[in-house]
């Protein structure tokens, strides 16, 4: 059969709170954004509308809504691969904002058109003409401005120029003439998955190309599903999946790979065949992705400090995955050393203490075991669940540099060569020298520097302490370069003339 139209899929981005899921809850008439933890969207979603043209003619669109907080780059680029079109809202209160401009950037890598959507044009502080303005000066060029992205104002609350923004996106579809083969295998990808403890393994998947039909089976990311049956994302079973429909299939044998391709077969068996091939080449990527996270650890550097960390959605997972890196500081590197989809587990908690240091347990927006939470308590592992991901990383933040122990650190504050040696009194000797590099200070350790040409196992030369400091005979608490002084040192070794020392303090952090 030939390639015929197909709804076009719509991705909605854009900064967080400019107004994306309000958006969407407007055109479906619902009120997603309140179930959402913190008023933000921390999922990728897929949703079907109907929309009635100027015309009169009854169209469908698909919607996708990707998060606009910035841990979520990877839902947004992934939404992108599977839109058609991105609609790009932008707040007319705050104009453009540093996730408006990264959503701008993943539509144009995509190759994908940009229809801009100026929202909340109700609230007081609105100003549409200032906000247009805003996305110039971040190289957004709208019709009117230099450039041919259409736009729309409208307001989520009373639904002003929203039909206009729908009709612009149906023009812009018909003119990349969307087109698919319903009678096709289906395939498509897996726009997000979940695991229930109840209901099993599920996943949403978005069809592209064919139909798929109950009595088939799913092969996508290493997992299969026979399909039994098909569901709406927003409830209610479907006949079948179409092109651009999203239809949620359970009963995987393990999580798909969110973002993976999915393709059908008509028989178990080369269904179970397909995806054992898919799973031995992931666990070979993830074997080699593991690899650095061996080499890191002990040494001079951070301190390697474990993470289990445990979500709803394997979409939250991938943010925080992708987040958690970014924490690391000059005293800890956060490494993961186990991820999962699911409730926190008594078996985590295990593994949290076969590590060393017990691993931290982060739960994004899933529970904690009872069995699990009496482990924790018995054995002192740090468990926290959030339902926000920015309150998530802070606590993991901060219970990092809580729990990291501290070390002793080495800080060189100069130079200095001995002149001349008066007197000793067993390990306490009067020197007088002169300040060669940076300066030499009260209280300041030192040490004679080994040789660059010392064995590694040469031994450690002793470390003295001064006691006292002079300088033109008045008492000082430091000397700079190039300055003369006097002083009192206790080292359990004769200092010569000419010998040459490195003056450090230490500390802790």
């Amino acid at each position: 059969m030939p390639a015929v139209p197909r709804p076009p899929i719509v991705a909605v981005m854009g900064h967080i709170d400019h107004g994306k899921s309000s958006l969407l809850d407007y055109i479906r008439q619902s009120r997603i954004v309140e179930t959402e933890a913190g008023g933000i969207t921390q999922h990728l979603g897929a949703y079907v509308v109907e929309h009635a043209t100027s015309s009169g003619e009854k169209r469908t669109i698909t919607f996708l809504d990707t998060p606009g907080h910035a841990a979520f780059h990877s839902i947004r680029v992934r939404g992108a691969q599977v839109a058609d079109i991105i609609i790009l809202v932008v707040s007319a209160e705050e104009g453009a904002k540093p996730q408006t401009k990264e959503a701008f950037e993943v539509a144009r890598n995509a190759g994908l058109p940009v229809v801009v959507a100026f929202t909340k044009i109700d609230k007081p502080n609105a100003d549409v003409e200032r906000a247009k303005y805003s996305l110039l000066e971040h190289g957004i060029y709208l019709e009117g401005l230099g450039g041919d992205i259409p736009y729309a104002a409208i307001s989520s609350k009373t639904g002003e120029g929203i039909e206009d923004l729908l009709e612009l996106v149906l023009l812009v579809a018909d003119m990349q003439d969307i087109r698919a083969d319903p009678e096709a295998p289906a395939s498509g990808l897996v726009v997000e998955a979940h695991h229930d403890e109840k209901r099993g393994i599920s996943a949403t998947l978005l069809v592209k190309e064919g139909t798929l039909r109950q009595g088939e089976f799913v092969v996508a990311g290493g997992a299969w599903v026979p399909v039994r049956r098909l569901e709406s994302p927003l409830g209610g079973e479907l006949p079948e999946a179409g092109p651009s429909c999203p239809a949620v299939v359970r009963g995987f044998s393990s999580l798909p790979r969110v973002g993976a391709p999915f393709r059908v077969f008509q028989e178990k068996n080369a269904a179970i065949s397909a995806a054992q091939e898919e799973e031995r080449a992931i666990q070979q990527a993830r074997e080699l992705a593991l690899k650095p996270l061996e080499e890191i650890g002990g040494g001079e550097g951070p301190r390697r400090m474990p993470i289990i960390i445990k979500a709803d959605a394997v979409g939250s997972l991938e943010a925080l995955l992708t987040e958690i890196p970014t924490l690391a500081t000059n005293r800890y590197a956060p490494v993961v050393v186990h991820s999962g989809v699911g409730a926190v587990s008594e078996s985590d908690i295990q593994r949290a203490c076969a590590t060393e240091p017990s691993a931290l347990v982060l739960g994004f927006c899933v529970g904690v075991e009872p069995v699990a939470q009496d482990l924790a308590r018995r054995e002192g592992v740090f468990v926290g669940t959030h339902k926000v991901i920015y309150e998530a990383l802070e606590w993991l933040s901060r219970t990092l540099e809580q729990h990291t122990p501290k070390r002793k650190i080495r800080r060189v504050l100069g130079m200095f060569k001995v002149l001349v040696h008066f007197s000793s009194k067993q390990d306490e000797h009067l020197i007088g020298g002169m300040v060669t590099k940076g300066v030499v200070r009260k209280g300041g350790r030192f040490v004679k520097p080994l040789p660059d040409d010392a064995p590694d196992d040469a031994p450690e030369p002793p470390v003295g302490t001064i006691l006292s400091l002079q300088r033109n005979r008045k008492d000082v608490e430091k000397v700079p370069q190039p300055e003369e002084f006097g002083a009192m040192v206790q080292l359990n070794l004769l200092p010569q003339k000419g010998d040459v020392f490195e003056v450090f303090m230490e500390e802790w952090e």
